[in-house]
């Protein structure tokens, strides 16, 4: 599952009340496997969540970098079509 999350509000105000949001933390995975990307002001905070029944954490981390390695290379060349960009890490 992947899941995009943009700015909103960060207090709500009502009548004798401020409302903001809390960060929760989920130690049980909903689905097998799930990126969140949050847009922050700094740019954009990507999470994993997986089940640790299906998945060991030496393969999320390579899937992680590839991720990250296939988003460093849209960014390069936003024109070139995803199916000659490298996930590969250069160590790989």
């Amino acid at each position: 599952m992947f899941e995009l999350k943009t700015l909103e509000q960060q207090e709500l105000l009502l009548e004798g009340l401020t409302l903001s949001s809390y960060p929760l933390e989920n130690h049980t995975a909903k689905f097998d496997l799930t990126l969140d990307a949050m847009e922050q002001p700094e740019g954009i905070l990507c999470s994993l969540e997986y089940s640790t029944a299906l998945y060991k954490p030496e393969t999320m981390t390579r899937l992680a970098q590839h991720f990250a390695e296939i988003v460093r290379a849209i960014a390069y060349h936003p024109q070139q079509p995803l199916a000659t960009l490298n996930m590969v890490t250069v160590e790989e």
